[in-house]
């Protein structure tokens, strides 16, 4: 061996040792964790995690929560089309009430094995006061039907938990881990790797606890996916240190483990022998190599070196589930680096004495650059006097520099305290203030001291900073205003609702302009953006001082009243309205604005300001939703709020326990005055709150996706009915009234077609109800799915004519059989000429297009003589009959009752509709 290779060789030989001992864990470690960081990858979406996070927490408002609580999200997820559903939740222990514990037993049952259930080892003390590790496992009733798995994670010396085992022991029993069940590696043996945290764990399908247990999660993200269901709270203690993050929550680490294994990135380390022969080549090739470079060269090696190994293991961990021991790959590098550096020392010495020469010359270059500079450059003594001014700094300042030689720095620079201040300044840029001859204006300065060898100096860096004020000023304003309308923008109303003053009263208006995608796609976006700047300058007309109007985007703009009441808010609403009523005018057209305004007051409807939005945009679509202008929020209408939560539930059972009902209310034709058929009407009694309003519990139902099982049910009963009419002699078509979402729903025609072929109903017996608005909210959509419903052969009914703003274009594609004038009109012909002249329209509208037209809300003679007499072809309201029982329908029918004689029974011979409102 070559004399000059021994040092090296022993470096590594050194450095190996101290690797096969462990002494470079703690490095090692943060250079893996620094991998992960800089090769991130996202989480395959095979493993989804339910939180249990503050949120549930506090709208649960219960800890700890009802075992049936879990048995609810259980059914949830399995509904959902879970594969898997493993709780990371002790149920070691019964619950105080049994009955919830029953209920979810009965739920692990029912999963028939698709439930994962932890088992864990914990010290627990023995009677003789010692410590043993024991196994905590789940109850009975519950491990009976489900498959037991480990939730054990072991720490490092660090704490931090890197290691995974794919099965545990516990005794003499072998037990999967929770993620080896989940990834389904059919790993028999106690395997132990190390988990990927390059799998980002902001990119795991994360839902919320009371999100699943409500209902309001899209179950396509769970459909034949694995889930853990966890604490993500911290208040609830399962955090778990891990590399990247102070702590983690521990379902979200078994989810990671889950994706390693699931991802092919379950890493194993090198071998230390492997390393340490490695440590040995790399030692020998830098120490030949070198000493033979100068220090520039061998600084670039050395550098090079770094970067590759580096880089090399980083690909290596990134492409394979490897990890490479690098720390002591790089300590002897710069080991090797440095006992070479030290053999070219005695060179770079005499190197130095040649810099000295250089250094003058360097020194005549600086002050020529100094004087020519750019930016402004004074010397100041230790006493805070100037003692040099460059040409920049008599631009800058307009004085020359004899002038303010020897004057205090003041002279030139406002300061808020003594001269001497300025040193602990040095280093960073600072602004402030210069002054010229009669002006001041903004600079930015940078300090630095120097150490000279008489007496410390500072050196006093300085720039014109006026046109980048005014631009960081323009910014300012382009950050919290919007840049069409320039009005306040949602940041700068969040920030105003924030700084209300404590016990002040406010209220926020939300308001947004209805049909208005309408304009913009008849008119062009040029167009709707001139508008929307007109309805700007409209809004701020009945507005106070102090008052804010903002625009959060599109249509849709906010007013933040401080100190205002209830009655100021619901006025100036009111004042909003009529100022968007008058038309716009723009080039050449008068385009009209309708607007719809919720109302959310603070702080009794949000304790903060993006939940006092948000409960303000709720009364907005119940305002929308209504047709009323003007919305107040109420907790009823949120579909967020306790009571729906609860009516939610309690619907759902109605539903699958039969507790719904129908009634019947007749329909009479006009020619005649003969029955037609009946409208079955949907009735809840809610048992502790009693009756539901229909309009309530129907929204409920869209909004939670329980609107599918609810028209079935409501079509199913209906359809029973009928046929119990139809053995009693009776022919009886159905109507039924169909939501938004059904049209959503490609497998309405299939439903449709095995309900009347079940109660053997005719499908031309089958009328389908569709209202206005909803055709008109997805228009092409609408009508494909109508179209389909009346290939299958059903009669196509538009309900509530009138309220809605379809064109007749579209009108005449539909395939529909009749139209229903809205009851608002019918109610109002014999005291208002406007809603007479509408109803006169619609229905010479309906005959010219081959239409029937049906007047619902008939309560007096003297509205079915009009009615008659304008061609209506079917009346139905009160003047003829209330809604009523089956039974009592049926009844009614056979006596032929009608007002003034003027029904007959005639159910044999016409057969009656019923049609279903929900």
């Amino acid at each position: 061996m070559k004399p000059r290779l021994v040092p090296p060789i022993v470096i590594g030989l050194v450095v190996a040792v101290l690797h096969l001992l462990d002494g470079f864990d703690g490095l090692e470690h943060r250079l893996t964790d620094l991998r992960f960081q800089l090769t991130p990858s996202h989480a395959s979406g095979e493993v989804v995690v339910i939180d249990i996070d503050p949120r549930s927490l506090d709208e649960l408002n219960v800890w700890p929560w009802p075992r049936s609580y879990h048995a609810t999200l259980l059914e949830n997820l399995l509904a959902a089309g879970a594969r898997r559903v493993a709780f990371d939740i002790d149920f070691s222990s019964r619950s105080v009430a049994h009955e919830d514990d029953d209920e979810l037993a009965r739920a692990i049952r029912a999963a028939r094995g698709r439930v994962v259930l932890p088992i864990y080892q914990q010290w627990k003390s023995t009677n003789a006061g010692e410590l043993t590790l024991m196994a905590v496992e789940p109850i009975a009733e519950f491990a009976s039907h489900a498959v037991l798995a480990s939730i054990n994670v072991r720490p490092d010396t660090d704490g931090a938990v890197r290691r995974y085992r794919s099965r545990e022991l516990f005794g003499d029993r072998s037990v999967p881990s929770l993620a080896g069940l989940l990834a389904a590696t059919g790993r028999r043996d106690n395997d132990t790797f190390e988990i990927d945290f390059g799998i980002s764990a902001e990119t795991l399908t994360r839902l919320s606890y009371i999100d699943v247990l409500t209902g309001h999660f899209d179950p396509a993200l769970l459909a034949n996916r694995s889930v853990i269901v966890g604490s993500a709270a911290i208040e609830l203690g399962d955090q778990i240190t891990v590399p990247l993050a102070p702590v983690m929550p521990g379902p979200h680490v078994q989810a990671l483990a889950a994706e390693s294994l699931i991802q092919n990135r379950a890493l194993r380390r090198a071998p230390s022998w492997f390393t340490a022969a490695w440590v040995m080549l790399l030692a020998g090739f830098l120490g030949g190599t070198l000493p033979r470079l100068t220090w520039r060269w061998a600084l670039l090696a050395g550098v090079s070196s770094v970067a590759a190994l580096f880089g090399g293991a980083t690909l290596i961990q990134r492409v394979l589930p490897f990890i490479v021991d690098l720390a002591p790959m790089l300590i002897v590098t710069g080991g090797v680096f440095s006992w070479s550096l030290v053999a070219v020392i005695d060179q770079q010495t005499m190197s130095m004495k040649r810099n000295q020469l250089d250094l003058r010359r360097t020194e005549t270059l600086m002050r020529h650059v100094v004087e020519n500079s750019f930016d402004a450059i004074v010397t100041l003594g230790d006493d805070g006097r100037i003692e040099t001014f460059n040409r920049a700094a008599e631009r800058l300042f307009d004085r020359p520099a004899d002038e303010v030689a020897g004057q205090s720095v003041r002279s030139i620079v406002e300061l808020d305290g003594p001269e001497t201040r300025l040193a602990r300044a040095a280093g960073a840029p600072v602004e402030a203030v210069g002054r010229r001859r009669g002006a001041s204006f903004p600079i930015e300065m940078v300090v630095t001291a120097i150490d000279t060898a008489d007496e410390p100096r500072l050196v006093l860096f300085m720039r014109d900073i006026t046109e980048r004020k005014a631009h960081e000023q323009e910014l300012e304003h382009l950050a919290h205003h919007d840049t069409l309308t320039d009005l306040p923008n949602r940041l700068l109303l969040l920030n105003r609702i924030s700084g209300l003053a404590a016990g002040q009263s406010a209220a926020v208006l939300l308001l947004d302009l209805d049909r208005f995608k309408e304009i913009n796609d008849a008119l062009g976006h040029p167009t709707g953006d001139r508008l929307l700047k007109q309805v700007a300058s409209r809004l701020q007309l009945p507005l106070e001082r102090g008052d804010t109007i903002a625009r959060l985007g599109g249509d849709e703009f906010a007013i933040l009243l401080p100190g205002a009441s209830d009655e100021r808010a619901r006025r100036i609403a009111s004042l909003l309205i009529d100022t968007l009523r008058s038309p716009f005018r723009m080039d050449g057209l008068t385009l009209q604005v309708d607007t719809s305004i919720g109302i959310a007051l603070w702080p009794e409807h949000g304790p903060d300001s993006e939940s006092l939005l948000q409960r303000a945009d709720v009364a907005m679509y119940v305002a929308k939703r209504k047709r009323q202008g003007t919305s107040v929020y109420s907790p009823e209408q949120d579909y967020n709020s306790v009571r729906q939560l609860v009516l939610l539930g309690d619907l759902r059972d109605a539903i699958q326990d039969d507790r719904l009902h129908l009634a019947y209310q007749p329909q009479i034709l006009a020619e005649d005055g003969k029955l037609l058929g009946v409208e079955a009407l949907l009735r809840w009694r809610h048992p502790d709150h009693g009756m539901i309003p229909p309009d309530e519990f129907i929204q409920l139902a869209e909004h939670s996706g329980l609107i599918r099982p609810l028209t079935l049910w409501v079509v199913e009963t209906a359809l029973r009915q009928a046929a119990v009419w139809r053995r009693e002699g009776l022919s009886i078509c159905m109507s039924v009234n169909l939501s938004a979402r059904n049209l959503l729903e490609e497998d309405l025609p299939r439903n449709l077609a095995r309900l009347l072929d079940r109660h053997e109903m005719p499908p031309d017996q089958l009328t389908l109800e569709i209202t206005e608005s909803v055709l008109m909210d997805e228009p092409e959509r609408a009508l494909a799915v109508v179209t389909q419903l009346d290939q299958l052969g059903t009669r196509i009914s538009i309900d509530d004519f009138g309220t809605g703003y379809s064109s007749l274009g579209y009108l005449m594609r539909l395939p529909a059989e009749e139209i229903k004038i809205d009851r608002s009109f019918v109610m109002q012909m014999d005291r208002d000429s406007g809603s007479a002249t509408i109803v006169r329209s619609i229905i010479e509208l309906a005959h010219n297009l081959n239409l029937k037209v049906v007047a619902e809300g008939v309560e007096t003679i003297d509205a079915w003589s009009t009615l008659r007499s304008l061609g209506c072809d079917i009346g139905q309201g009160y003047y003829f009959n209330r809604p009523l029982p089956a039974d009592e329908l049926t009844r009614w029918m056979a006596g032929g009752a009608c007002p003034a004689g003027e029904a007959k029974a005639a159910a044999q011979r016409l057969a009656p509709q019923v049609a279903l409102t929900v």
